[in-house]
């Protein structure tokens, strides 16, 4: 939930007289409301310096002249109290936010963290804890709003984006009813600027805020530093301000001035008596109340009367007599630290050295800060043991009589490196726990000082003066910081940069986006050309003439030639040689320092130059400038200049002049329009021109970020989604259509720029969508006008964790693969054309399909198998994978030549590939078990060239071939299992079937293609069981040998179902198909090359084909023989491996049909001898030795023809090689017999 205020506040700025400064005395009474004066008595102080010292206040000063100076009227005074308190309520009246053409989708990109000591994120004026927690704890920053931690500061958020420009000078909560919380807005600490709202108040913990009485309707010009809560009394509420202290008894609905003179500072109760209330002032002097703060009295007795400036106080907790004061002096050094032991009535100086409140080292010189950063506690349990907080922390153990540094505000010296200019100390009551707020944001040390750590990760709270965007490098983003140096922000990853104190003008160089340009105050501008690795002076006031430059110094880069840049100073100053030499092309120009420094981006012979007075343009590269009549004096504050009309400007106003915001002129500054209609009367920083658009302009406010364009009727509130914050520039990456802000404290923000191109509409997956494939096809409306679209997938819904970025998509659809199962995926897509992109579209969510395991059996029988799975194993290696089948295999293969031989400890396979099928003899029969995530075939396409491949099935289930495969239909010329079946479609032969899980196919394909198995939930078809008969008959008249050749045969004469057997010279069968169709395919075993024996056909043997009719096989011829791989003819019926051949075959009416055989053989005991012979007769069987000698005979007389066998016994005789013939008629065969006893 946002914080919420009434719209009744009056607001209130921070004066500059709120501190304590030598030179402040010179001014006159009211004179410290006009910034004019204060500039005259603040530099006739400082002109005598050679140089300005740190911690003197100087860069506090400028700070603050740097963000009032666009602020004040024509004659300098100051802004009244409730002026933009009415512009923000001007908005929701007269700007158009409903009208607003597209959500700007703003986001915050830091910086949120930082390594601490120099480095810091932003001023944190207060922290404090929960009374009655302490592991919940508030901290105020300067300009940030309130931030909260639940675990001690490991982590911290805000809730106070739409509080308006807020800082946070104190927080209060009520122990009795920790919901009950004050904090005092704006920012006491010092001269920065920003605004006030006094006193608001939460009864609901933080989440809402309100007005209480304290708001000071009139014209008085209030602050509030310091807020206390009576515990005993929780309504009772005592304020100090600088126009003296305030109390309540009605929890902040009324109030009472108890004490009217005095700007007071700081505020604190006696410990466990609260009657007792003591006050310091800004200007030396210190008061006690005895009666909760009805009544107050000065304390003089042992204090300082002269010299004295602020006061700081710490009461002892465990002696609550005592009570500690530390004074700074005019000059902000510490004039002494005084001590009472009686409750405030009378006080002695313990000591005056070493300069507690001074940035050197050893604390030396008269000057300092304290006027800025000064604070001061007691450790809880040892009243004698003080802590001091200035520039750095120092510590005393007697009682403030001696001291030694602690921290300092730089590390390496030995020393703690704790950021520098402490503002707070909160400490947890009964423990030496304390918490720290400074200049860089909070630290927390658990031992009274001697250990510190940085806890200020997440509070997005930086003050950025300017920033600079790289061209080239969407994600690269330099800023300009106040206290807090410089940074860069590379892809989310920010990084310090050079050690500068302020950080101002920033620049990425758009040619090379690893040379970076960084500044400090005053145009002192370092360069990198490693990225920011390392940094070297490149732009200083001696290479300028000595000439000194604004508190921010303008700079830029030639927009069409990359070495040569232009600085403004005194003059405007040119580089042709990439900065190393520098000279003027201005002369003349008036006193002050230039601000403001535009060049035309297509032709920078265009210039203006500028400060809030005046402005100047060249036409010719700077040898002529000409005055630019303004339509008004004072606050210009920015110029932007057309895309390629150099006459057609646009500038803005800061200040609070009504009406008088933006004007633009066509004629070069001849004339102007005012075109600030329908705009709050409120400070306007910075114009950015939109390239390629209709004029379109973006405005930098104290209010945020406005546009319009020639399409719209006035001026849009594009503040949407940003906080209620000082917005201090604006740039454009026009790679990514993103819009930059620079805010004045909460960092740097991002959000979409506006465009033409219509935002496309994502259709599939539809959003939120589950159960969607790791490949889906994404799809989403046209965008007219687009030329291509630019798509993210992400697996978080701010798209920081991008998986996939793809540009240039021609058309309104992607098809992404690879994606993670079970797994959140958005994405988004938005449309280009030639010079620039549109915004991204709302956002998808989609959820793939979930990670199933499982374990697949795999039956493995003696000899060859072709096997493949559908799980993606646990661990795929090979060894692993089989260790418990390994003494069971004998050889593993796979199509690429690849091999696993256990036995010889052979391995080139390595890891089992999902996708490849495999050959494997076994010894034995085993099961092989694997385990790990079952495959979606639909997600794992395999990409095929033409040829031979040995292929996994990746289904979990079987399916018909046809439906399995329909994605490859056309390039199959061929498809055989291990079963002796065949698919070919073209020749409509089918003797496969289903598909089975754990088997795997060798495919033949005429061209590349890539095969998508159906996903595992398909419902399509598989075979029927009168289809599986013919496929049980080929499957059982099959030897697997591992090897064999697909032969397919047109038999035109022959019915379905009509036997076909093959035969190799020896007259062994080698392969047996059945007709279908007039069509048959066989799968023809060769021999096994891994076996002693002949048990297939060699290659190159020859092979006869017989038809079985009745119990007879007649030859057949074959005619028309092709080789369908090599696309050729041939003469004859060979066995090739791996070949394909068609033929066709007839019934040859001439052959003998005459033959014999033994199966099996080899044998050892029995075996049974087969004959066929072509018509009746007797048959005459011999059996002989190799050396010719007849042992056995068997004789006779069939009245059939065709084929007889009978049952043979070898056991009478010996292990050996016999020959074994047929005798019929004048016909004889032989054939071999193999006996192994």
């Amino acid at each position: 939930m946002k914080n919420k205020i009434i719209p009744i506040i009056i607001l209130i700025f921070l004066p500059f007289t709120l501190l304590s400064q030598e030179w402040l005395n010179n001014l006159n009474k009211g004179e410290e409301r006009n910034l004019f004066k204060m500039q005259e008595a603040f530099y006739n102080y400082f002109k005598n310096f050679d140089t300005i010292p740190k911690g003197v206040g100087y860069k506090q000063f400028k700070r603050w002249e740097w963000f009032w100076s666009q602020r004040v009227d024509k004659s300098g005074n100051l802004p009244a109290p409730d002026a933009l308190l009415k512009a923000y309520l001007e908005i929701s009246r007269s700007t158009k936010t409903k009208d607003i053409m597209q959500d700007p989708m703003w986001e915050s990109l830091g910086p949120n963290t930082s390594s601490g000591g120099y480095w810091g994120l932003g001023r944190v004026n207060t922290v404090v804890a929960n009374p009655n927690n302490t592991n919940i704890l508030w901290a105020g920053s300067a300009g940030g709003g309130l931030w909260k931690s639940t675990n001690r500061g490991e982590t911290w958020f805000s809730d106070t984006d739409e509080l308006l420009n807020l800082g946070v000078t104190d927080i209060a909560i009520n122990p009795a009813n920790t919901d009950i919380m004050y904090i005092a807005t704006g920012d006491h600490v010092g001269w920065i600027g920003g605004y006030s709202i006094g006193l608001l108040k939460s009864v609901d913990g933080g989440i809402t805020w309100n007005t209480t009485g304290l708001n000071f309707t009139q014209a008085e010009v209030v602050t509030i530093s310091r807020i206390l809560i009576n515990p005993l009394s929780p309504n009772t509420l005592i304020v100090s301000t600088n126009n003296g202290i305030w109390r309540s008894i009605d929890a902040g609905n009324n109030w009472t001035q108890v004490q009217t003179d005095g700007s007071f500072i700081d505020l604190k109760f006696k410990p466990n008596d609260f009657s007792y209330v003591y006050a310091g002032t800004r200007n030396g002097a210190f008061y006690r109340s005895s009666n909760n703060g009805v009544d107050w009295t000065q304390i003089t007795a042992g204090l300082p009367t002269e010299n004295a400036g602020r006061v700081g106080i710490a009461v002892a907790p465990s002696q609550t007599n005592y009570v500690y004061v530390i004074f700074a002096n005019n000059s902000g050094g510490s004039l002494g630290v005084y001590r009472s032991i009686d409750s405030g009535l009378n006080f002695e100086l313990r000591s005056n050295s070493p300069n507690l409140l001074n940035s050197t080292f050893f604390g030396t010189g008269d000057s300092g800060q304290g006027w800025y950063d000064l604070c001061i506690a007691v450790e809880p349990d040892d009243a004698e043991t003080v802590i001091v907080g200035g520039v750095n922390f120092w510590k005393s153990e007697n009682g403030g009589a001696n001291w030694s540094r602690i921290t300092y505000w730089y590390s390496g010296t030995g020393t703690p490196g704790v950021h520098a200019d402490q503002h707070y100390i909160f400490s947890i009551s009964d423990t030496d726990t304390l918490y720290v707020g400074n200049d860089g944001g909070v630290y927390r040390t658990p031992n009274f000082g001697t250990d510190w750590e940085w806890i200020g990760n997440d509070m997005a709270i930086t003050q950025f003066y300017r920033i600079g965007v790289s061209a080239t490098n969407p994600e690269l983003i330099l800023a300009g910081a106040q206290d807090n140096s410089s940074w860069a922000v590379n892809d989310g990853n920010w990084v310090e940069l050079e050690t500068t104190g302020d950080g101002m003008e920033q620049l990425v160089n758009y040619e090379d986006s690893d040379i970076l340009y960084t500044s400090s105050y005053n145009g002192n501008v370092a360069r990198s050309t490693n990225g920011g690795n390392s940094f070297s002076d490149w732009l200083y006031s001696n290479k300028v003439g000595g000439e000194s430059g604004d508190w921010i110094t303008p700079y830029t880069q030639d927009p069409i030639n990359p070495n040569i840049f232009y600085a403004g100073f005194q003059n405007v100053w040119k580089s042709t040689n990439s900065g190393s030499d520098w000279f003027a092309i201005s002369n003349g120009f008036p006193g002050n320092t230039i601000t403001i420094l535009e060049l035309c981006p297509t032709n920078p012979n265009y210039i203006y130059a500028g400060t809030g007075n005046w402005l100047r343009r060249t036409t010719d590269g700077g040898s002529n400038w000409n005055e630019i009549n303004l339509p008004f004096y004072g606050n210009l504050s920015s110029v932007a200049i057309h895309q390629f009309d150099g006459n057609k400007i646009w500038i803005t106003r800061s200040g609070f002049e009504p009406n008088s915001k933006v004007y633009y002129s066509n004629n070069g500054g001849a004339s102007w329009t005012n075109i600030s209609e329908q705009l709050p009367n409120m400070p306007v920083n910075y114009v950015l021109y939109q390239k390629n658009s209709p004029d379109r302009l973006y405005i930098a406010t104290d209010l945020g970020i406005f546009y319009r364009d020639l399409t719209t009727d006035g001026w849009i509130n594009y503040t949407y989604q940003l906080p209620n914050v000082v917005v201090s520039e604006l740039e454009i990456n026009y790679s990514v259509g993103k819009l930059f802000a620079a805010t004045y404290g909460r960092g740097l923000w991002r959000g979409d720029w506006l465009n033409y191109l219509s935002t496309p509409i994502l259709y599939s997956p539809e959003n939120e969508e589950i159960d969607v494939p790791t490949n889906p096809e994404l799809s989403w409306s046209d965008s007219e006008g687009a030329v291509s679209y630019n798509l993210q997938i992400a697996t978080s819904p701010d798209f920081a964790n991008l998986i996939l970025e793809q540009t240039g998509i021609e058309e309104a659809f992607f098809n992404v693969s690879g994606l993670e199962n079970n797994t959140v995926f958005y994405w988004r897509v938005k449309p280009c054309d030639i010079s620039y992109c549109g915004n991204w579209s709302a956002p998808f969510s989609f959820t793939t399909t979930p990670v199933l395991w499982d374990t697949h059996n795999i039956a493995l029988s003696t000899g060859w198998n072709y096997i493949s799975t559908y799980i993606n194993p646990e661990n795929p290696d090979i060894e692993v994978l089989l260790s418990d089948i390994e003494t069971d295999i004998r050889i593993m293969k796979n199509s690429y030549g690849q091999l696993y031989v256990p036995q010889y400890e052979i391995n080139t396979i390595q890891n089992w590939n999902l996708k490849h099928g495999y050959l494997v003899s076994m010894n034995s029969d085993a099961t092989l078990s694997i385990y790990g995530i079952v495959n979606n075939p639909e997600e794992n396409p395999i990409n095929l060239i033409q040829g031979w491949h040995l292929l996994s099935y990746l289904r979990n289930s079987p399916m018909n071939i046809v439906n399995a495969l329909e994605s490859i239909t056309p390039s199959i010329v061929v498809v055989k299992n291990g079963a002796g079946g065949i698919y070919a479609p073209a020749w409509n032969i089918n003797t496969i079937g289903n598909m089975l899980p754990g088997k795997a196919y060798y495919f033949f394909l005429s061209q590349a293609d890539v095969l998508t198995y159906p996903s595992n939930s398909s419902q399509k078809s598989i075979f029927v069981e009168n289809q599986n008969l013919m496929i049980e008959k080929v499957s059982s008249n099959f030897k697997n040998t591992g090897r064999s050749l697909v032969l397919i045969l047109e038999t035109p004469m022959l019915n379905d179902g009509t036997e076909i057997n093959v035969f190799d010279e020896e007259n062994k069968l080698v392969g047996v198909g059945f007709v279908q169709n007039s069509m048959v395919g066989i799968q023809v075993w060769g021999d096994d090359e891994y076996t002693e024996l002949k048990d297939g056909a060699f290659d190159n043997e020859s092979l006869k084909i017989k038809v079985k009719q009745k119990n007879s096989l007649i030859e057949m011829s074959a005619h028309n023989i092709e080789n369908i791989i090599d696309k050729v003819s041939t003469a004859k019926l060979v066995y090739s491996n791996d070949g394909i051949l068609f033929a066709k075959a007839m019934i040859d009416e001439n052959a003998t049909n005459l033959e014999i055989w033994n199966q099996p053989n080899p044998f050892s005991n029995i075996t049974n001898i087969e004959f066929t012979i072509p018509n009746s007769g007797i048959a005459e069987i011999q059996l002989f030795s190799l050396q010719g000698e007849e042992v056995s005979k068997y004789t006779n007389y069939y009245e059939n023809s065709g084929r007889h066998s009978f049952s043979f016994d070898s056991n009478n005789l010996p292990t050996g090689v016999y020959y074994l013939t047929l005798k019929f008629g004048t016909e004889q065969v032989i054939n071999k017999m193999v006996i192994i006893h």
